[in-house]
């Protein structure tokens, strides 16, 4: 954590051809939701008060992976904002911000099957979780998409 920490610290300023790399490989070091561990593993950790610490991760990791994307999108690499989306979401699976952006760098790519999947999977995800629908952004921007690509076909 203290790692990635600092990594988004140096990048925070940097002109975008050295915060991409920096942002990169902070993003590399992200495996899944903060302390979140097996069963047996989580026994150990019962008397830390993570809530606080996850929060501030998950939003830490959201932020980095949203600025990523942000840069990828700006040099038209539709492979990175992928990568950094889909890093984030790692982090944050149900996020709306960057679903958002991880159906967009699909468009972008010309990809729209993985467009609806993830648009399918996200509703899944908060259906499972009892989150209720998707945001008005992700479905405003699913019909939009799915729009421009039957006026495409």
């Amino acid at each position: 954590l203290d790692l990635f920490e600092r990594r988004i610290q140096y990048a925070d300023g940097k002109p975008a051809v050295e915060a991409i790399p920096i942002l990169r490989g902070s993003l590399e070091l992200v495996t899944g939701p903060p302390f979140s561990y097996n069963s047996r593993g989580r026994g150990s950790f019962a008397w830390v008060d993570t809530e606080h610490w996850m929060s501030t991760t998950e939003a830490s990791v959201v932020k980095a992976a949203w600025d990523l994307w942000q840069l990828y999108t700006d040099y038209g690499d539709s492979d990175g904002a992928i990568w950094a989306a889909q890093r984030g979401l790692l982090s944050s699976p149900t996020n709306t911000e960057l679903t958002n952006c991880l159906l967009r760098a699909y468009a972008t790519r010309g990809d729209q099957g993985a467009a609806e999947r993830v648009y399918r999977s996200h509703v899944r995800a908060l259906d499972r979780l009892d989150l209720g629908e998707p945001e008005d952004s992700t479905v405003e921007l699913w019909d939009e998409l799915a729009e421009l690509a039957r006026g495409q076909a």
